[in-house]
């Protein structure tokens, strides 16, 4: 124990560095970190996508945006060029995890010590739900995380259960690397971070942050009742310039089409959707549903097994570059999101820009952009009767449907842009300090 306590001291010492540059902010720029534990700029996922454009969207007004990604894949841009956009690149490690684990929070946080001998930064944001090194020790700067959900009983329950834990059970396998072997200096690093967190406890990760932002009403309610530190409510936005240029889908058919675009999971609702169509396919003859993404080849073999039993009427295109969604989406007839619990869904804001109506869940923050009846319906993914009742109502009043896309357009053209999300983050950011 006396050991440990030393240790302790000399690390708090060691880390109470010097300015050695001199930097005083003003109104304008900030210095912004980001460590993340993936980065790319042709964005599959939704944690990719708020990524990519939190960087971009902060960057381009004007702050100076360091991201430090244990994994990363540039698609259109280079180092060069996203420097000169102001977004400086730090890619360590170079391999590719679900989230930041806590051995890649270590490889980041490491890194970031070695920045700030010659650097400092006003704010370190981190978008993974993690627990860090950096929740300890901020290295002069100041500290934002975000929170997904709530800590309901309710949430809790649908996060653990179901669908979601027979996903949670086979996360290695929906990526295909469940055959993979984890690097020497990751086993290192995961011997160190256990030692770390013995050290230096947290609970949770939104402990000692200066700012939290909240993705969702609910979410926000809850945890601005329990935390001292300040919370801003903070959605996910469109990225508008994605579309400019709509590249024309996959196929083209005049029947009324239902989208999917996601995982191949079982917590995305795929499965009870499909088993919705199935029935609705009984008395319509006129529908079509599409499938957008990858996953697990077992989730693959049973979705196969459904476009067998309707190969004229289901259609799945696999994983389609980010480019080419806009092409989909405004094409479609209705976009279906029926994922459990989702802390934002950006796929259904990004299909009510392209005027179409939704059908989303009524679990999580995605009902806040959403009014049932209004923009599209909400409901519990699980319930199939209620999906398919509700995927009946849009397709035999295509009018309705189309009225319901002009008002989620209007919705989303007001409150969810990428650039209200910055005006939101630069005030936060510039207002707590």
């Amino acid at each position: 124990m006396m050991m440990c306590k030393l240790l302790h001291k000399k690390l708090l010492q060691f880390l109470h560095l010097p300015n050695l540059r001199r930097y005083t902010p003003a109104t304008f720029p900030m210095r912004i970190l980001l460590p993340t534990h993936a980065f790319t700029d042709s964005p599959a996922s939704g944690l990719h996508t708020v990524v990519w454009n939190t960087a971009r969207e902060l960057a381009r007004r004007g702050h100076e945006v360091h991201v430090i990604a244990t994994y990363v894949h540039l698609h259109r841009e280079t180092e060069k060029t996203l420097r000169v956009k102001g977004i400086v690149l730090h890619a360590i490690a170079q391999f590719n995890m679900h989230n930041l684990s806590k051995p890649l929070a270590l490889r980041c946080f490491l890194t970031a010590l070695r920045l700030r001998m010659t650097m400092r930064f006003d704010w370190i944001y981190l978008l993974d739900s993690a627990r860090t090194p950096f929740h300890r020790f901020k290295l002069g700067a100041r500290l934002a995380v975000r929170v997904l959900s709530p800590d309901t009983t309710d949430v809790l329950k649908l996060l653990t259960s179901g669908d979601w834990a027979y996903d949670r059970e086979r996360k290695d396998e929906e990526e295909g690397w469940e055959n993979r072997g984890k690097p020497f200096w990751y086993r290192i690093c995961s011997l160190l971070t256990d030692f770390w967190f013995v050290l230096f406890p947290l609970k949770h990760h939104t402990d000692r942050a200066d700012l939290v932002f909240c993705q969702g009403k609910d979410t926000f309610d809850e945890w601005n009742k329990k935390l001292s530190a300040k919370t801003i409510l903070l959605f996910n936005g469109v990225e508008e310039e994605l579309f400019k240029v709509a590249q024309p889908p996959p196929r083209s058919t005049q029947r009324f089409v239902f989208l999917f675009i996601g995982r191949i999971a079982r917590r995305k609702g795929l499965f009870h959707l499909l088993a919705a169509f199935e029935e609705l396919r009984k008395s319509r003859g006129d529908i079509e549903l599409w499938i957008v993404g990858r996953g697990s080849k077992q989730l693959t073999k049973e979705l196969e097994k459904s476009m067998t039993r309707d190969r004229e009427h289901i259609f799945s295109f696999g994983e389609i570059p980010h480019e080419r969604i806009p092409g989909l989406l405004q094409h479609c007839s209705v976009f279906v999101d029926p994922m459990i619990y989702q802390g934002f869904s950006t796929s259904v804001i990004e299909a009510m820009y392209c005027g179409k109506p939704v059908i989303a869940s009524c679990f999580g923050g995605t009902k806040d952009a959403v009014t049932n009846g209004k923009e599209g319906f909400l409901v519990d993914p699980r319930d199939e009767s209620a999906l398919e009742d509700r995927m009946e109502k849009l397709c035999s009043d295509p009018s309705k449907a189309e009225a319901m896309g002009q008002a989620g357009a209007a919705r989303v053209h007001a409150h969810f842009l990428w650039q209200h999300i910055g005006d939101i983050l630069e005030t936060s950011f510039q207002y707590s300090r």
